[in-house]
């Protein structure tokens, strides 16, 4: 009766069960390999990810200066093209304010000249009688020399048709050394004297 009873029992249980019972798995039978888990495999991927962008930081960044803050610099060869740039527009910029400078020196010196001329030639023409004739001299406290020609000027007193008058040419040079060589302003004008 109670083997009866336990045997019943068993049955009300069912089969044992086939994970504790499951039979040997014959040679033919192939292991299936376990998957990595999802995380190891997201690990693998950004670990791979972040040792591309090195390589490719490596390759990008080779020949080049380094600057504080992670930021690309400049390679050589730039800087060497900048500083050449930079050195050909600074000659340039030079060379034209030499030019401007040299320029408004030679024209000071011929604004003094024209001065000096005018002087010289109000005080040539207003000598009486006027003579045929050439006087030099040096203005006192300058660099510049003159000269001052006195000549007859036939045509003009032929124009005129009268024995009462002649003719004469003024003509004055103011000389001085500058930057190139001598300098020189000349200025010119007729004068009618009475003759007696």
């Amino acid at each position: 009766m109670f083997l009866r009873h336990l045997h019943g029992k068993r049955a009300l249980q069912g089969p044992p069960s086939s994970a504790s019972h499951a039979p040997a798995c014959p040679s033919r039978c192939t292991a299936v390999p376990e998957q990595p888990a999802a995380g190891a495999r997201l690990a693998r991927e950004a670990a791979a990810r972040v040792g591309a962008g090195l390589a490719l930081d490596r390759r990008q960044g080779a020949g080049r200066v380094a600057v504080p803050g992670g930021q690309a610099g400049f390679s050589l060869i730039e800087v060497l093209v900048a500083f050449s740039i930079m050195a050909l527009v600074l000659t340039v910029l030079f060379q034209v304010f030499s030019t401007g400078l040299r320029t408004a020196g030679m024209a000071e010196q011929y604004s003094v000249a024209q001065r000096l001329a005018h002087s010289l030639l109000e005080e040539t023409a207003a000598v009486r009688p006027l003579q045929p004739g050439e006087r030099t001299g040096e203005f006192d406290g300058t660099r510049y020399r003159w000269q001052a020609r006195v000549e007859p000027e036939p045509d003009l007193g032929e124009g005129l048709q009268s024995e009462r008058f002649a003719s004469y040419r003024i003509t004055v040079q103011v000389m001085w050394e500058g930057r190139g060589g001598q300098r020189d302003f000349s200025l010119s004008t007729l004068r009618l004297q009475e003759e007696g």
